[in-house]
């Protein structure tokens, strides 16, 4: 069985993407082991066995295990320069929640992001999926 959607939100957590994605009829979620670039309303064709999707109503969501197929395209995320203050103008190295800095976090591989309370985890991760502008840099 093959399904038309469109991709509503993509989220990576650890080594997985899950997609929330949108068909004419119902929503789905779907599960992807590995790290995985999607943009937002790009079609997509999800093939799955019938036995595994039966939703009886447009409210249905289905939790959906897709195995890692070759084709799909697999995230980098590379921060170049980046440094982000809350300040307008910052003075100094204390006036930045995240001080500059280059990272690459490579495909496939399972990353965790430690630190203490207030050190600007919080900030890097909501600039990396484009809630907050940074102050300077990119996330490529």
């Amino acid at each position: 069985m093959a399904l038309d959607v469109h991709v509503d939100v993509a989220e990576i957590s650890g080594s997985e993407t899950f997609l929330h994605v949108h068909h004419e009829r119902f929503p789905l979620v779907l599960h992807l082991a590995g790290i995985h670039q999607f943009n937002v309303n790009e079609p997509l064709k999800v093939y799955f066995p019938p036995i595994n999707f039966t939703p009886s109503t447009s409210r249905d969501i289905r939790y959906i295990f897709l195995p890692v197929r070759e084709e799909l395209p697999m995230a980098e995320i590379t921060l170049k320069g980046l440094a982000h203050s809350y300040e307008k103008t910052p003075k100094g190295a204390a006036d930045y929640a995240i001080r500059q800095m280059d990272h690459v976090w490579h495909q496939g591989g399972a990353y965790a992001l430690l630190g203490p309370s207030g050190c600007g985890k919080s900030t890097l991760l909501n600039i990396i999926s484009g809630l907050l502008e940074p102050s300077e840099g990119d996330v490529l």
